[in-house]
């Protein structure tokens, strides 16, 4: 007989929404076998049972835009720290007859903002700074510099409300929209 415990955890929204239908692998190191799956269930829960002892990840399929932060809540004895909280994935290390829960995902929507900026005559407007200002004073708010075509993108952006910023150079006016429908 050999011995075995349970591994489980939950994936979560950022709003603590259930995230339903989610692909996670339970990943045990060696190229040569095929890890064993479980898909979230309506309350975003997944369970790997009869788990052989020893050491494991659990490894999230992210959905497309999305960023994860991702930890085991309990101190059940791993011997691998979860030294990443972002990459979704954590180690999990199984003893005989243990249920290892609390291995918990949770997900946040992103997007990207972009935009160009130009000069009155059209032209590309090169090497303006532009913030992305969430309203937050505690937080240090994203910058990027236009580029040799005046465009600027910010990725991996949060969903919310955001101002967007520029740093105007010296005798400058600005006429600035938003000329899309989103």
């Amino acid at each position: 007989n050999t011995p075995v415990g349970t591994v489980s955890g939950t994936i979560t929204n950022a709003d603590g929404s259930a995230a339903t239908g989610i692909t996670v692998t339970l990943d045990d190191g060696d190229a040569a076998t095929t890890d064993p799956t479980a898909v979230t269930d309506g309350s975003g829960n997944y369970s790997f049972t009869n788990v052989p002892t020893g050491d494991y990840t659990i490894v999230q399929t992210l959905p497309a835009n999305t960023t994860v932060v991702d930890g085991d809540t309990s101190d059940d004895g791993d011997t691998v720290a979860n030294t990443d909280t972002t990459d979704g994935s954590i180690p999990v290390t199984v003893t005989a007859g243990e249920t290892d829960t609390d291995n918990n995902f949770e997900n946040t929507p992103v997007g990207t903002v972009s935009g160009t900026i130009t000069n009155a005559d059209g032209s590309a407007a090169t090497g303006i700074t532009v913030t992305l200002d969430d309203g937050d004073a505690a937080t240090t708010d994203p910058t990027a510099v236009t580029d040799g075509s005046g465009n600027y993108s910010f990725t991996n952006v949060p969903t919310g409300d955001y101002t967007i910023v520029q740093t105007l150079p010296a005798n400058t006016t600005v006429v600035d929209g938003d000329t899309s429908d989103d």
